[in-house]
């Protein structure tokens, strides 16, 4: 920054640099959020399908992101982030439920860690898509209206409603 208010680069040299900085390597680990309810922290990824809970973008913050070095596996991440983490690693040991999405070559994948080694999790990825849109909820009556809200946040599932 002190380079460009200087003068020493352009506005131009900025934008490359940062294009670079796109194009490289990495990868960044994800935790889940304080206020996710309980049935998601530490859950195998069969235990969260068999809930019928999935692996939310949403629930998840960005903890910590680093250069992608040739030879690093997700096994290697896993080992560093449990044994020798970073003095600059503001997140707890790297355990189930947590992402790790690799930005290798342009690509993203996501792979969640479950409770024996690493899972791809595609669906991370995706940008959600409500599953109970807001406009259909005006035709329920008020008092069922904020049920439906609450089961919808909540990620509870339920087969039916008796009125």
């Amino acid at each position: 920054m002190e380079r460009l208010s200087s003068g020493e680069l352009t506005q131009e040299a900025v934008k490359e640099l940062y294009a670079a900085e796109q194009t490289e390597n990495t990868y960044t680990i994800y935790q889940l959020k304080d206020d996710v309810p309980v049935d998601y922290h530490f859950r195998s990824l069969e235990r969260l399908q068999e809930k019928g809970l999935a692996v939310d973008h949403a629930n998840y913050k960005k903890i910590y992101t680093a250069p992608l070095t040739p030879g690093t596996t997700l096994e290697g991440i896993y080992e560093k982030f449990n044994f020798d983490r970073p003095e600059d690693f503001k997140g707890h040991s790297l355990s189930v439920s947590d992402v790790v999405v690799l930005h290798q070559n342009g690509q993203d994948t996501a792979h969640y860690v479950d409770s024996i080694g690493f899972a791809q999790v595609p669906e991370f990825l995706r940008e959600q898509k409500p599953l109970i849109p807001d406009a259909g909820l005006r035709w329920f009556h008020p008092l069922y209206r904020s049920s439906l809200f609450h089961n919808y946040r909540n990620r509870n599932h339920f087969d039916f409603l008796i009125f």
